[in-house]
């Protein structure tokens, strides 16, 4: 007479380049008619990071850095606040060259001359110190503007899908995926012998993500 849970989760939507070029062509991203420039530059980091939402919502200015001359997301949870969902989640992700022609790194300098300590206005809030309830809020009321339906829409967590899946049908190996998107590698060989992907292999794999035909940026 025991029950039993299902263990597995229902999957999140990832988001399909159709749906990318209804968000990405909307007048948040091609007139910049956003009331918080979160809404701007928030989905578009997570397109081009596959990083989970909370992990770019918690970012702190100094979390964006420079190593082996490759500007970085570097994930941590050494500031105020910040958490990470593993150990692994722990680490350094390549800035796209279109966050970089976009002026990403102008908007953290500028977040930085203003004194900010967090990249963006989110704040860990609740019990558990969710940061990204405000821009989740904000993001489902302007996906409802536009016409996506509750539901039957991908999330901002769908973003994450989305990349993992670009990379997988471009045969990407699954060690190198899981080092850029913060997962545990399958298998007991590369998951305790195994060394962390080099930072430029990571930024190769990073640049083969392409969603210029959905962006009209």
């Amino acid at each position: 007479q025991l029950k039993v849970k299902n263990s597995q989760s229902t999957p999140r939507q990832r988001w399909e380049r159709r749906q990318l070029k209804a968000l990405f062509s909307s007048e948040n991203f091609t007139q910049h008619a956003y009331a918080n420039v979160d809404d701007y530059w928030i989905p578009l980091v997570l397109l081009h990071s596959g990083a989970r939402p909370a992990e770019v919502c918690q970012l702190q200015t100094c979390d964006v850095v420079s190593q082996e001359h490759i500007a970085c997301l570097n994930i941590t949870c050494e500031g105020g606040a910040q958490s990470v969902k593993t150990n692994c989640a722990k680490r350094l992700v390549p800035i796209h060259s279109k966050l970089l022609a976009l002026g990403f790194l102008h908007f953290v300098e500028l977040r930085r001359k203003q004194g900010h300590v967090q990249l963006f206005s989110c704040k860990a809030t609740g019990e558990f110190g969710e940061w990204t309830k405000s821009f989740e809020g904000r993001f489902s009321r302007y996906l409802n503007k536009l016409g996506f339906v509750a539901g039957q829409r991908p999330t901002a967590y769908g973003f994450r899908h989305a990349i993992i899946d670009e990379l997988q049908q471009r045969d990407t190996p699954e060690h190198v995926v899981a080092d850029l998107v913060g997962h545990s590698k399958n298998g007991f060989t590369y998951r305790h012998y195994g060394k962390v992907t080099p930072l430029l292999r990571l930024q190769e794999v990073v640049e083969q993500l392409n969603f210029n035909d959905e962006l009209t940026l």
